[in-house]
């Protein structure tokens, strides 16, 4: 059964900013990454345990051409699952434990 995904408001944020600054270079460019952030999201949804438990109960997954996790728990009595953040990978993890930690 595949699972539906929420969108924390914190991830909603980053998806803003990250669309602001590819669009700041081309609409096309924003509109392959928002593509790229649902087909994953899509894949997700249909087989949500792909990747293991990174911290917490948090989970990341790669998008492929854009240097982004989706980090996401699975919510297993709801049937879906929670983005929580769309993380750029060169950004440092304490930011993020924090971020997650708080949320």
């Amino acid at each position: 059964m595949a699972y539906n995904f929420i969108i924390q408001p914190e991830a909603l944020g980053d998806l803003d900013e990250i669309l602001e600054w590819y669009n700041r270079g081309s609409a096309k460019t924003g509109a392959r990454f928002l593509n790229e952030f649902y087909r994953h999201s899509d894949l997700l949804c249909q087989t949500p345990r792909m990747c293991r438990k990174s911290f917490f109960q948090f989970r990341k997954w790669p998008l492929k051409i854009f240097p982004y996790y989706i980090v996401y728990t699975i919510d297993d009595v709801g049937k879906r699952f929670v983005v929580f953040a769309v993380w750029h990978k060169k950004r440092g993890y304490f930011e993020l434990k924090e971020r997650l930690r708080s949320g």
